[in-house]
């Protein structure tokens, strides 16, 4: 759970509807390969479930720089503070988490690290 908490918010920078949308889509891709938090692979399974390829390390920024100031605060924390941390970053996380079942895709739908579709101009590898 802990390691499902530092992705969704180290890929959010912040921002508390990015860790829920991200948080949200990892489970959608769990849900996709039939894995769940509990899987001991469930990171390997959310980056093949829908074909991405790569390695876990390469795919999750957070989890490239072990030693960045967010993977090592939630890593530090017990799983009662997280629960009562109120940064919005880890507010997210938990939010999609528990409310996995009412996540509400109807202004649109999130990817990260994705490349622009043909004949749109992305300003970065980050294309939304």
């Amino acid at each position: 759970m802990k390691d499902f908490i530092a992705i969704a918010l180290g890929e959010a920078a912040g921002n508390r509807l990015s860790a829920r949308a991200i948080g949200s889509a990892l489970l959608n891709r769990l849900d996709a390969v039939k894995s769940n938090l509990n899987d001991p692979n469930w990171m390997a399974a959310s980056i093949h479930s829908k074909g991405f390829g790569g390695t876990v390390k390469g795919n999750y920024q957070i989890l490239r720089h072990p030693n960045r100031y967010e993977y090592k605060m939630v890593m530090s924390m017990t799983m009662d503070q997280i629960r009562a941390s109120k940064l919005p970053y880890i507010v997210g996380a938990l939010e999609a988490y528990d409310n996995r079942a009412i996540m509400d895709y109807s202004k649109g739908a999130i990817s990260w690290s994705a490349s622009p579709p043909p004949g749109v101009r992305g300003t970065d590898s980050n294309f939304q």
